[in-house]
């Protein structure tokens, strides 16, 4: 129904006064029907915005555009026809929102709501490492460690924050499995992420005296929020420090991250199980507490390269060094095209996820010839129970005109498979996915010769196989 143009400025224009990519590229190329409304507080020219294609300022100037706009209907550099189809398209906004509202005016169904929020988290869980502690068994005592089990960092900060119609905890939530088999030590302070001698201690014998330790770790709000850059990638140091103690104290840990974005986590290796969680919304402590014991599959996979460090990725060079501008000089390599090209070893690759079972896969056949080809293999679930997996397909086009990344994901497919069982995956190939925006000629291009292919469950594990070309 609406898109929201941004701030910057695209090829010297604001993206909020460029007809090119709001009229010409969106509606014309792409055939949106719906309103374009600026960010907030986004507009410059606003006469200039109306004939490029923005029809609703946000969140309004109280009339402070008025004049100017009128001045430019008289001048003749702003035509009625663009204010009108402004118009009509707020217009139509609100009576599409109408009739949406009356069609849909009973009271929402907010258990099955709450449900499908508890899935989704557990579907977006990661899992990163596991030495078969996890699923956990539920016998023996289980410590939980971390404010963040109490005051959960479910979403984010800033504008993006919405009114839950109910919280999960994963503190309630494992009481109600565990009893009182279950001990809690909060460890920081969870506004702050900070740490003292005190929780220290108080976490370091919670620890010792479980047959299995929940840890939760990660950001603060006050550590990553719209309105400000994180200046380093690395978490607060208690949290750093809360790992090394309750890792030395029990070594039968499963550290779980509750984090917006990657994280610098030299300590790794040290958990017997990591898991990123993410900002797992409203049911995210019990779809938590649902992939720790083996409920359901964590079956998130990395959108995103976790680096070894922030000072490894070419952006580090450039970035925070100007008071209102960042330089892209990365071109093409950002996160595992940089990681890959550059043969830089991410910590975590993009794709990267474990499940509860394991899968093979079968050789890749390349079908078809020159723009058009499919990729054909098998996948095995070759594990004692159902799981699922994220087959990716990773292409290096040869000999074009245009250096390209060793290697670009072309395509991916979750496949759901039972234990012992197998299914056939085939990925279409074609122009759409193998074109690449020339700024020389100012059109799309396709001119590779030769396609080298690589099939795995991540970018990383699609590298240690020998490409088919």
């Amino acid at each position: 129904w609406t898109v929201m143009c941004a701030y910057n400025l695209v090829n010297g224009e604001h993206a909020g006064e460029s007809r090119k990519p709001l009229t010409d590229i969106l509606r014309t190329e792409w055939g949106f029907q719906g309103l374009v409304m600026s960010d907030w507080m986004a507009v410059a020219d606003r006469p200039a915005g109306v004939h490029a294609g923005l029809d609703l300022e946000m969140p309004s100037s109280s009339g402070a555009w008025d004049a100017r706009v009128q001045a430019a209907l008289k001048e003749g550099t702003l035509s009625r026809e663009d204010l009108d189809r402004a118009c009509v398209r707020v217009v139509a906004l609100l009576l599409r929102v109408a009739a949406g509202r009356a069609a849909n005016s009973g009271a929402p169904d907010l258990d099955a709501h709450h449900a499908l929020a508890r899935r989704a988290a557990a579907a977006g869980t990661v899992l990163l490492a596991n030495d078969g502690l996890l699923p956990l068994s539920g016998q023996g005592r289980v410590a939980l460690i971390g404010a963040f089990a109490e005051t959960p960092r479910y979403q984010g900060a800033g504008s993006s924050q919405v009114q839950p119609t109910r919280l999960d905890a994963a503190l309630p939530a494992l009481r109600e499995r565990l009893g009182d088999r279950l001990d809690y030590a909060p460890g920081y302070d969870a506004a702050t992420g900070a740490t003292t001698p005190e929780l220290l201690a108080e976490t370091r014998r919670v620890a010792a005296g479980a047959d299995a330790v929940i840890l939760l770790v990660g950001l603060p709000a006050s550590h990553e929020s719209e309105g400000f850059d994180r200046e380093h990638l690395r978490l607060p140091r208690g949290h750093d420090d809360l790992v090394e103690v309750v890792t030395a104290a029990n070594p039968r840990t499963a550290a779980v991250l509750c984090n917006g974005a990657p994280v610098e986590i030299g300590w790794a290796d040290r958990p017997a199980a990591l898991v990123e969680a993410y900002l797992g919304g409203q049911a995210g402590g019990a779809a938590l507490v649902d992939v720790l014991f083996g409920d359901v599959e964590p079956g998130g996979r990395l959108a995103e390269s976790f680096p070894m460090a922030g000072s490894e990725l070419p952006a580090s060079a450039n970035f925070s060094d100007h008071p209102t501008q960042v330089q892209y000089r990365e071109g093409f390599n950002v996160g595992y095209r940089f990681h890959d090209t550059a043969h830089v070893a991410p910590r975590f690759c993009f794709g990267h996820g474990l499940g509860y079972t394991r899968f093979e896969y079968s050789e890749p056949i390349v079908t078809g010839a020159g723009v058009d080809r499919d990729v054909s293999l098998t996948v095995t679930n070759v594990g004692q129970r159902a799981g699922s997996e994220v087959v990716q397909l990773y292409v290096h086009q040869r000999h074009g005109t245009s250096s390209r990344p060793i290697r670009e994901l072309k395509g991916f497919e979750r496949v759901s498979i039972g234990a012992g069982e197998t299914r056939t995956v085939t990925f279409d190939l074609g122009p759409d996915q193998l074109r690449y925006w020339s700024a020389a000629t100012r059109d799309w291009v396709q001119d590779a010769t030769e396609l080298d292919v690589w099939v795995g469950g991540s970018s990383a594990a699609a590298a240690e196989e020998s490409p088919t070309v």
